[in-house]
């Protein structure tokens, strides 16, 4: 019975790591995923300064 309460403790908490490591591992992806989202946003608000004030 003890090892039965053991092995379900280990098996719990292999889970809950997976889980964390999961979610983890989206909010990586996502934040990088923002990141190039963003920085794209910045290089073509850039090119689009200086093509206007090539422009005027």
């Amino acid at each position: 019975m003890y090892l039965l309460g053991l092995h379900q403790t280990i098996d719990g908490e292999l889970r809950l790591r997976q889980r964390v490591l999961a979610v983890g591992l989206i909010g990586f992806i996502d934040a990088g995923c923002a990141h190039q989202v963003l920085t794209q946003r910045i290089a073509a608000g850039l090119v689009g300064r200086t093509g206007y004030t090539a422009a005027l």
